[in-house]
């Protein structure tokens, strides 16, 4: 166990009454559990603990999969605007935050990070991170049996364990070890209903987001012998199937699991001339360096980055720098 700054966190905890946890753009599981675990956590030691999203008003950010989680009614339940501490999870730099909860980040007295990304730039006066783990969730628990493991409860456990098992890829990828395991096996010993959970974040799909997956699929573009596959959403994809940029979630692992395929490429238009771009890779290729390429960042098999353009020169930019990561393999 890596008791990584443990202690200073927990004293961050231990002399505030007022807490704001904050979430990173366009959250994921991990994102979402691990903020609300820990802010009913902190709940459960008596503190007032709030959790923002990143446009600090609205859930339209949060995936319409996840909403079954427990306690996703505390969020933006705060109409306070100054915080002893601050807390972000599952971010290593201050622009994920976004720009409508990153001033308000910064109205905390003290501020603490806690995070598993590779890509960082360490911006509070506390740093728990760890870029071994497979979650941010899978440290957010450690931390809190070092504090107080009987504050811990059946729907704080199950939103971590939704958090582990999202973010390791249902215990797939190469970031799940030993400790995920382990700390997995814990959480099922507080009674949640672990299948429900894993079925509704890994296998369930909105009919809608089926249609969208199909279309995007249907037209994937595939390079380099197959090693390389890029899927493209346009606007008018997420029109005409009636979802939007956050309903992209997942779909890039499709290509990704094509056995010739060691890098994947999903390109969303979630703007004029505005791109999200995520890379994922397998066999020794780096998706962390594509997106270093352009700004962006995250883990070393899957990452990504934001761009502004025209699609074309988006497009070929990209493609350019894949095919130069692969080129040697």
């Amino acid at each position: 166990m890596n008791n990584n700054n443990y202690s200073e966190a927990i004293a961050l905890f231990e002399g505030a009454e007022t807490i704001a946890v904050f979430m990173h753009i366009n959250p994921d599981p991990d994102c979402i559990g691990s903020a609300l675990a820990l802010a009913s956590f902190l709940r459960n030691k008596g503190k007032k603990a709030y959790v923002f999203t990143p446009d600090t008003k609205t859930i339209s950010m949060i995936p319409e999969r996840v909403k079954f989680l427990p306690n996703v009614s505390l969020l933006n339940k705060c109409d306070k605007r100054t915080f002893d501490l601050s807390v972000a999870v599952d971010l290593g730099e201050t622009g994920r935050i976004g720009d409508l909860a990153l001033p308000l980040f910064y109205k905390g007295e003290k501020s603490l990070v806690i995070d598993h990304h590779e890509t960082y730039s360490d911006f509070a006066d506390v740093t728990v991170r760890e870029e071994k783990a497979s979650s941010a969730a899978q440290i957010i628990y450690k931390i809190m049996c070092r504090y107080d493991k009987n504050a811990v409860d059946k729907d704080i456990a199950s939103l971590l364990y939704a958090g582990i098992v999202t973010d390791c890829g249902n215990f797939t990828f190469e970031s799940t070890s030993e400790e995920t395991f382990s700390i997995a096996a814990e959480l099922l010993t507080y009674d949640i209903d672990f299948s429900d959970i894993t079925r509704r974040l890994t296998k369930f799909i909105d009919y809608n987001v089926y249609r969208l997956k199909i279309r995007v699929l249907n037209e994937t573009r595939f390079f380099v012998d197959n090693k390389l596959a890029v899927i493209v959403f346009r606007q008018k994809d997420f029109l005409d199937t009636g979802t939007k940029e956050k309903d992209t979630d997942g779909i890039i692992n499709e290509v990704q699991n094509i056995t010739s395929v060691l890098l994947a490429i999903s390109i969303s238009e979630c703007g004029t001339d505005r791109f999200k771009v995520s890379f994922r890779s397998k066999g020794g290729v780096s998706a962390r360096a594509c997106a270093e390429a352009f700004g962006g960042g995250g883990h070393f098999n899957a990452s990504g980055c934001r761009l502004s353009g025209k699609f074309e020169d988006v497009f070929d930019s990209l493609l350019a720098v894949a095919k130069s990561k692969l080129q040697y393999v």
